[in-house]
Parts: C-alpha cells; sequence; structure tokens
C-alpha cells in the first residue's frame, strides 16, 4: 500500500501556529476563511500576509457579525469584493460600521 507523503503546513510556514484570539466575539466562520485565504496567498505569491476578520465582521452581510456565520459565505464575499490586510482594517471583537474606503490585500 502507497502512503501519500505528509505535509506539515505550519514547518512549511504556509499555516501559522499562532491560535487567534476571538474574545467575546463569535467570529471563528470569518477567522478561518480568513486563514483559508492566507494560506492560499502564502501558495500563490510565497508573502506571508494577515488578512482582516474585522471587515468580514463589519463587511458580509450574509453572515451575523460576532453572533455567528459560515465561512463558506464569507469565502464567496472575499471572492467578490476581496479582502483588507488586518494592519489597514484591525480587529475589534465587536461589529461596527463597513468601512467603504477599503483597500484589498488579497483576492480569491
Amino acid at each position: 500500500m502507497l502512503r501519500s507523503p505528509r505535509i506539515d503546513w505550519v514547518e512549511a510556514g504556509v499555516v501559522s501556529p499562532v491560535v487567534r484570539n476571538q474574545k467575546s466575539c463569535g467570529c471563528c466562520w470569518a477567522m478561518a476563511a480568513a486563514a483559508s485565504v492566507e494560506a492560499i496567498h502564502i501558495l500563490k505569491t510565497s508573502q506571508k500576509i494577515s488578512l482582516s476578520v474585522q471587515e468580514l465582521i463589519d463587511c458580509d452581510y450574509n453572515n451575523d457579525g460576532c453572533w455567528g456565520g459560515f465561512s463558506i459565505l464569507a469565502l464567496r464575499y472575499i471572492q467578490k469584493n476581496g479582502l483588507s490586510s488586518e494592519s489597514s482594517y484591525p480587529y475589534k471583537a465587536r461589529r461596527s460600521i463597513c468601512k467603504k474606503d477599503k483597500s484589498v490585500a488579497a483576492r480569491i
């Protein structure tokens, strides 16, 4: 029986070993989507990037911000709109008004 090669994505530098803290905001769906796109971005460009979870909380109206949501819907939002960097749209752990003047750091 042939075994497929094992890839440790943390060791390869594609996935961060650091776990993001949601604090009091139920946004695991947004964190998962942002982390997925960060990994895709690294694989495509070899450049690490930290993407904005807060943009998804504030601007993805198909999900419910800090009250929950679905990563697949967040990925659809990112397909349509792209996603800002964490530094340009930082995490606040609460839903705020969507920033209209955001710059796109990554697309899928």
